[in-house]
């Protein structure tokens, strides 16, 4: 089993949300995001090492999300979960 951490390029882009007018990062996992690549997802992930929470946006194309945090730099894995609007059959 290796010791090598894996490596997650971050590509920070500023937001700024339209209620509150408070500006902050959005870390994109993996570099750029490409809209044209398929839906993405933007959300607040919590490092397991430092807790600190962060937002992060992602390609919907795993649903393994592996991230590194910008304070600690430790890498975190998060499972996304999937919800469907059809009702499970019995």
């Amino acid at each position: 089993m290796s010791d090598q951490k894996p490596n997650v390029d971050l590509h920070v882009e500023e937001y700024t949300d339209q209620h509150s007018g408070r500006t902050y990062d959005v870390y994109h996992i993996g570099g750029e995001i490409n809209e044209k690549h398929g839906a993405t997802t933007r959300g607040p992930l919590t490092c397991t090492s430092c807790s600190k929470t962060h937002i992060y946006k992602w390609q919907n194309n795993d649903r393994w999300i592996v991230f590194s945090c910008p304070i600690c730099n430790a890498i975190s894995a998060w499972w996304e979960e999937c919800y469907s609007d059809e009702e499970e059959e019995q």
